[in-house]
């Protein structure tokens, strides 16, 4: 049957358009549209009230019309079926060109990518629209970055060649590629006889001939040796040329900076030491070679000695580990060996060395003894001094502050209350000058209205939001004792302030979508400022797949065709019937299985997903195997007797 080759036809189905009509049909006053498909039979029913068509019936509305499918009813005497006569479509696939046809499988009418104007590749046939798949064809150009015959270079890529491997005598020069045709440029190439006691273009040398050059004139640093000239190439030979500071003795070089060719201090006559080369690498520089020898100045480790006359190593008595804190490290002349008398300890409560005391030991002294008047003397950290912070000085009342003393008369030192961790006040001096008098200071927070506080916790002395120029609210104390009137408000000002969310017709932005009503309406303030009036709010009207409660659904396509078929949906009630019929008219509810609507193109859907889904699959298995397309969205209608996809 016809459907056995639907897989080729479907182009020829889409451009066709094949869709459904509604034919009206009706009794008495009470007329209801019905649904004729191409492949169906128009269904009409009759009778007053509510009338059904398809599975179901009447819901008990007054003027509710249910649509669907059912057997078929001519329409008129001129009315024609799916037996009618018409011209045949070319089919893709057949391997055979017809009329509007490009192609057809591997039949392409003689063409090629050449003949299409490419350069080459492999011309295909579109299996599905039967036109040229010019996908392989490919084009090429001289700058493309690609080497392309007959092109034999492109920029920098000479495809592995040089000027001698080209074949044409070259012996050497710079290949270089035409940037107009891509080929090779060999105007930078040379050719000569090398070895032939002469000069040519592009040699540096030929035999003896060295152009006047020597190792040293070539400007590569060798100071030294003897220049050749390579009798293949005649290029320089500097194998023989010697550069002092190249790190490699060679030639009359007796070393070269680490390269001292094996020689060190002890093979010089020396105890032990580092030899290094001297500048001119013709003589090795002995500075670093020593003898053993103690008082000579220098340590040396390998007989023993830690330091030598002033030459401590850079130790002293708090690095040698023994446990010295100070004092002054030296060294024995006789042992060379470290001399630490001189070093002492802090702390071991004994007086060593250049300490003016350790721990308690004081040696004798007071603070009296250090000119005070009273108090406590102590020894500095360290034991290099003493610490005198704890002794007295009588002179409290001459109103300088002395040690000892915190403040003196009205002497406060700079001090103040708020330095003192007050908000503000009087500070004051103490009898004794050790202390300070904070009783005229206050804070902020402490409950007690003071100096520049507006307010202190909850004592607002006798304010409120109405005193501060509001019409209500609560007046609050800031942390810093100043009024808060973020809680005070003037509910008709048209400011939306405090704890106000509208106020008349400022509504902060708000609509009636905002609050919950997707279908719209008209938003305003309650009278108190404090909530919103939504009463003029509309509700919505709903999914179209279900019996929503409200006139109308939320798809404004599907909302639109159902209506037309049936008033009442949108008039009074979107019911049952209207859930029941939106598949059928609108292409849409499908079932729970399908991953997708059957008027939205994407990947396959599956057998059993929707009774839609195994009717057009049925017919045209490409929609479940591989794509559900444009092809078999069209087919909704064409298949299934629904309204054609939005």
């Amino acid at each position: 049957m016809v459907w056995d080759t639907i897989s080729t036809m479907r182009g020829w189905i889409g451009s066709l358009g094949l869709g459904v009509s509604l034919v009206a049909a009706g009794c008495g006053d009470d007329t209801t549209p019905g649904i004729l498909t191409t492949f169906g039979v128009p269904t009409s029913d009759s009778g007053g009230g509510d009338t059904g068509m398809g599975p179901g019936g009447s819901d008990g509305s007054a003027g509710d019309t249910e649509v669907g499918t059912g057997a078929a009813q001519s329409t008129g005497a001129d009315d024609t079926g799916p037996d009618s006569t018409g011209p045949v479509p070319p089919e893709c696939g057949n391997e055979r060109l017809e009329e509007g046809e490009e192609c057809d499988g591997s039949e392409l009418d003689g063409q090629d990518c050449v003949g299409l104007g490419f350069d080459e590749g492999a011309l295909a046939c579109d299996p599905r629209t039967c036109t040229f798949d010019r996908s392989e064809c490919v084009s090429w150009e001289c700058g493309d970055g690609t080497i392309q015959p007959p092109e034999t270079c492109e920029g920098d890529e000479l495809d592995g060649n040089d000027c001698t491997t080209l074949g044409m005598g070259f012996d050497a020069g710079t290949l270089a590629c035409d940037p107009s045709s891509c080929t090779f440029d060999v105007s930078g190439c040379v050719s000569w006889e090398c070895n032939n006691g002469t000069l040519d273009p592009g040699e540096s040398c030929d035999g003896a001939d060295l152009d006047g050059n020597g190792c040293t004139t070539l400007g590569m640093g060798f100071d030294a040796g003897t220049l050749a000239c390579d009798p293949v190439s005649c290029a320089f030979d500097t194998s023989a040329c010697t550069a002092c500071g190249d790190g490699t003795a060679q030639g009359a070089e007796l070393c070269d900076g680490a390269d001292l060719d094996g020689e060190t201090c002890v093979t010089q006559g020396y105890d032990y030491g580092t030899l290094a080369c001297a500048a001119g690498c013709g003589a090795f520089d002995p500075a670093g070679c020593n003898d053993y020898s103690c008082g000579d100045g220098m340590i040396t480790p390998a007989v023993g000695e830690q330091c030598d006359g002033a030459d401590l190593g850079g130790q002293s008595c708090t690095t040698i580990g023994v446990g010295y804190d100070g004092g002054t490290l030296a060294c024995d002349p006789t042992t060379c060996s470290f001399d630490t008398s001189g070093c002492s300890i802090c702390g071991n409560n004994v007086i060593e060395a250049a300490e003016a005391c350790d721990f308690l030991n004081l040696g004798g002294e007071t603070c009296i003894a250090q000119g005070f008047d009273a108090g406590t003397l102590a020894c500095a950290p360290g034991c290099g001094g003493f610490d005198t912070s704890g002794c007295i000085t009588w002179s409290c009342g001459d109103g300088l502050v002395t040690l000892g003393e915190v403040c003196d008369g009205a002497n406060l030192d700079g001090e103040s209350c708020i330095t003192q961790g007050f908000d503000g006040g009087t500070l004051a001096c103490s009898p004794g000058c050790v202390a300070f008098d904070t009783s005229g200071c206050f804070d902020c927070g402490d409950g007690v209205l003071n100096g520049f506080e507006q307010c202190d916790g909850a004592d607002l002395d006798g304010e409120t939001c109405i005193t501060q120029g509001y019409t209500g609210g609560t007046l609050l104390c800031a942390p810093n004792c100043t009024f808060n009137t973020t809680s005070c408000s003037s509910c008709g000002n048209g400011l939306v302030d405090g704890p106000e969310v509208c106020d008349g017709a400022n509504l902060a932005g708000q609509t009636c979508g905002t609050q919950g009503f997707p279908a719209g309406g008209t938003l305003a303030c309650s009278g108190d400022c404090a909530s919103f009036d939504t009463s003029a709010c509309l509700t919505d009207s709903g999914d179209c797949c279900i019996a929503n409660g409200s006139p109308g659904c939320n798809e404004a396509g599907c909302e639109a065709a159902m209506c037309a078929a049936d008033p009442y949906c949108c008039d009074t009630l979107w019911d049952g019937i209207c859930a029941g019929n939106a598949p059928l008219v609108c292409g849409i509810c499908a079932g729970d299985g399908c991953t997708h609507d059957l008027c939205t193109t994407g990947g396959t859907l599956s057998l059993g997903c929707d009774a839609c889904v195994d009717t057009i699959c049925f017919y045209d298995s490409y929609c479940c195997d591989t794509a559900w397309d444009i092809f078999c969205v069209d087919e909704v209608e064409t298949f299934c007797g629904l309204s054609p996809c939005p």
